[in-house]
């Protein structure tokens, strides 16, 4: 049985060694066939709510980037995609953004509280959903969001082209979607080479693989790329 890339439809013949991965030879995605059962978090990772201080310090300071240089400094909606802990939205929201932030485990709803993401009916500032299979309370109001963040969820999409089609009926016509993300064309991705990993990541993408998804779904360009040691990059994308 031929085994075909799920961005670009070739076919694929090389595994990438010592690995579950397929390894395309067109656009150089990474992925497993069969992919791995869904989880929302791995057994190697902590609980969400023990983010370190050092994490926290570094999203405050993406935050901030993030508004200053993305968003110019001017205040709008944003949607943090895969947030098993909200701290990134928390942060924008101090900033005077309308912060909304979307994971499949429920106690993000307890997470958004405590985090002062807002009680009562501002509590749907947290979305306890599937962002790929769910429908999602945007829809019904129309809303659309000037950043949206995928900080470490893009390599957890099952179905890439299609989260790339619901990602860009959510941004707004002049604004952003930001991804940081695991790339295996970065020195230190070793890093992700793991049990633990192979378990939660169904893909490992690169600069070729987002561009393929770009290209497929005719939804986003590539407007700004940046390598980051260990094996991560991060990509700024504006809609078409």
């Amino acid at each position: 049985m031929l085994t075909i890339c799920p961005l670009c439809f070739a076919v694929c013949k090389d595994h990438v060694p010592a690995s579950p991965y397929w390894k395309c030879g067109n656009c150089a995605v990474w992925f497993q066939d069969p992919a791995p059962p869904k989880k929302y978090h791995g057994e190697h990772e902590a609980a969400p709510e023990l983010m370190s201080d050092g994490d926290k310090a570094v999203n405050d300071n993406l935050a901030g980037w993030l508004f200053d240089n993305v968003m110019k400094g001017t205040a709008g909606p944003t949607l943090d995609v895969g947030a098993a802990y909200p701290y990134l939205a928390s942060r924008l929201h101090v900033r005077g953004c309308d912060a909304w932030a979307i994971e499949g485990d429920e106690k993000i709803h307890e997470y958004g509280k405590s985090l002062g993401l807002g009680t009562g009916r501002e509590a749907w500032r947290t979305i306890a959903a599937d962002f790929e299979n769910d429908e999602l309370i945007f829809d019904d109001r129309g809303m659309t969001f000037d950043l949206i963040t995928c900080i470490h969820s893009a390599e957890h999409f099952y179905r890439p082209l299609d989260a790339f089609r619901k990602l860009r009926k959510l941004v707004a016509k002049n604004g952003r979607l930001f991804i940081r993300m695991p790339d295996h064309n970065v020195p230190g991705i070793e890093r992700d080479m793991t049990p633990g990993h192979y378990s939660i990541h169904g893909f490992v993408h690169t600069l070729s693989s987002v561009l393929e998804c770009c290209a497929q779904t005719g939804t986003f360009v590539v407007e700004s790329y940046q390598q980051m040691q260990p094996g991560q990059a991060d990509l700024i994308l504006a809609p078409i």
